[in-house]
């Protein structure tokens, strides 16, 4: 509430005011502090996992694949036993080294990044990113496609923030789709230079959003998802870390009728002579 008067009340009034949005900014630090911590405690534990479930799982996988491959051997020199031993030896060889390549994956993903700002491979976060997502049970109906550019120069950036963000983008993405009843859709990651800024984006195929509630995609603690779930501060953190370091992320409508969000990042080397020219919003 604004007050012009002069007097006593006046000057209790704008203390009261400027106590309320002391409060509230005070709030949002903690709120914002909370999910970083959050977050950084819930990849902390992911890696954990990933890294014991991969060590459990690598051993029976080494002798299963050694057994295989030494029956493999015996059934190509004698082949009196027939061919359909082998093709079921080659079989057991594939579907192992299958669950070894997810075992890597999850390796790579957990593998612990650089705290501060520096270079940042954004095209292999997407990979690594993506391929974790895929074991998410919200995108087993959603066809999660990869457009990236290759060549691209080293982005200015927090490795986990990068993370951070372009998980709850397709995230949101997913949860978009899931509330169309088919269910099903498409969710396109790409990447690009331009305007001298390393680029990525996250296109849908979902219901996509009003006017209204694209207004206020940003706003702490706005959200649409109701008794789904939502804090409503994931999209205004994730603006957060990418302004601070010169970085900032938009929306705007896919040709697709869904939903397009697009992060830009300086090139790392250039962010001094760049991270002042008014971008990060």
């Amino acid at each position: 509430m604004e007050i012009e008067r002069g007097d006593e009340i006046g000057s209790l009034t704008h203390a009261v005011n400027d106590m309320q949005r002391g409060l509230a900014e005070r709030e949002l630090r903690l709120e914002l502090s909370r999910q970083n911590q959050f977050h950084r405690e819930k990849m902390a534990t992911i890696g954990g996992i990933a890294g014991g479930v991969a060590h459990e799982i690598n051993n029976p996988i080494a002798a299963i694949q050694a057994a295989a491959e030494s029956l493999q051997s015996r059934l190509d020199a004698d082949r009196s036993d027939g061919a359909v031993h082998s093709l079921e030896a080659a079989m057991i060889i594939e579907q192992t080294a299958r669950i070894a390549s997810i075992t890597r994956q999850l390796g790579d993903f957990a593998t612990p990044r650089q705290a501060d700002a520096g270079p940042v491979d954004l095209n292999e976060i997407v990979r690594s990113t993506c391929r974790f997502l895929a074991y998410d049970p919200r995108m087993r109906r959603i066809d999660l496609r990869l457009d990236l550019a290759p060549d691209l120069p080293a982005a200015h950036a927090v490795a986990d923030h990068v993370v951070q963000t372009l998980m709850n983008l397709i995230i949101n993405a997913a949860d978009a789709i899931s509330s169309l009843n088919e269910g099903r859709g498409t969710i396109e990651v790409g990447s690009q230079l331009r305007y001298g800024m390393v680029r990525f984006w996250v296109r849908d195929d979902g219901p996509g959003m009003t006017e209204e509630v694209a207004q206020r995609a940003f706003d702490e603690f706005f959200t649409t998802k109701g008794e789904r779930g939502g804090t409503g501060i994931g999209l205004y953190l994730c603006r957060r870390l990418m302004a601070a370091h010169g970085g900032c992320i938009e929306f705007e409508p896919a040709c697709t009728g869904g939903a397009c969000f697009t992060v830009e990042l300086c090139i790392d080397g250039g962010y001094e002579s760049i991270s002042g020219r008014g971008t990060a919003t």
